[in-house]
């Protein structure tokens, strides 16, 4: 997802997940990101709204979103929501959701890479040599827990 100076929005399918901490790999630049999260009625829960969520900014392959008022997503777990990102003057490239504080995504890291042990990121940050700032690289899908999450953008002016 791209959006410029006006903003744009991206709701993602219905997904249920397993983990408790939301990830984003973007290049925010000048702008932000906040993400909110809803029910299959479309209305958001409580406290996951964007006016709760504390603003990305900056560039990096493994960025932590979070809201103020919620330790984690751990009380939405197995539910199916939809994730919102509002984006202004930035890229969105991928996001996951892991069990982990690294961020760690088990799912595929393609050609693998220094310190990954296997052919899945089952480490996140604590992997020598990952780079997680001023780093992007362009993509539409992430696995998480294997399972392919494909989000179609719904931007305005897309």
């Amino acid at each position: 997802m791209d959006a410029g100076v006006e903003g744009g929005t991206l709701t993602t399918r219905l997904v249920r997940f397993r983990g408790r901490y939301l990830f984003v790999n973007a290049a925010i630049g000048a702008g932000e990101l906040r993400v909110e999260a809803l029910d299959e009625a479309g209305q958001v829960i409580a406290p996951f709204s964007e006016a709760h969520c504390v603003p990305l900014r900056g560039n990096g392959t493994r960025q932590a979103v979070r809201w103020r008022g919620a330790r984690d997503l751990s009380e939405l777990a197995g539910r199916p929501v939809r994730f919102r990102f509002h984006l202004r003057n930035g890229e969105l490239y991928a996001f996951w959701v892991s069990p982990e504080r690294s961020g760690a995504s088990h799912g595929y890291v393609a050609a693998g890479g220094p310190g990954y042990t296997g052919p899945t990121d089952e480490v996140g940050s604590a992997a020598p040599g990952v780079l997680s700032r001023g780093w992007h690289e362009r993509g539409e899908r992430q696995l998480g827990h294997r399972t392919e999450w494909v989000v179609r953008s719904t931007a305005e002016g897309r």
